[in-house]
C-alpha cells in the first residue's frame, strides 16, 4: 500500500519541487543584490568637441581640476569633481578612465563616471 501512494503522488511531488524551483529564481527583494550604481559627474567639452554617450576618455589630473582627453587632444573638464575623488586619482598615477553616459543637447554638457 505504501508504494502504491508513492508511484501515485510521484508527478505531482516532482511538479511541485518544479514550482518551488521556479519561484526561488525568481527576483524577490531580500534576495536580488542591488546593483551598484557609478557616481556622474559633468563634463563641460572644450569648443569644438563632439561627445557621445558610450565614447570613452582619459581622466587626468591638471592641478586641482580633472580634464578630459582623447589621444593628446582635450575634450572637456570636470569642474565638480570632489577631492577624495582626485586623490583616488592621483594615487592611481594621475590618470583614471571616463565614459560618457548621456550627454546634454542644448548645453553640450556630458553626464561622465569616472573609474
Amino acid at each position: 500500500m505504501g508504494t502504491d501512494f508513492l508511484k501515485k503522488t510521484e508527478k505531482s511531488y516532482k511538479r511541485q519541487w518544479s514550482r518551488g524551483v521556479e519561484a526561488l529564481s525568481q527576483p524577490d527583494l531580500f534576495v536580488e543584490n542591488p546593483q551598484l550604481k557609478r557616481r556622474t559627474f559633468l563634463m563641460h567639452p572644450v569648443p569644438g568637441a563632439s561627445i557621445k554617450a558610450g565614447d570613452e576618455y582619459l581622466a587626468r589630473v591638471e592641478g586641482d581640476r580633472v580634464v578630459a582627453e582623447r589621444g593628446n587632444e582635450r575634450v572637456g573638464e570636470l569642474r565638480s569633481v570632489t577631492g577624495e575623488e582626485i586623490g583616488k586619482l592621483r594615487d592611481s598615477g594621475g590618470y583614471g578612465k571616463l565614459t560618457v553616459e548621456r550627454t546634454m543637447p542644448v548645453s553640450g554638457a556630458a553626464d561622465v563616471t569616472l573609474r
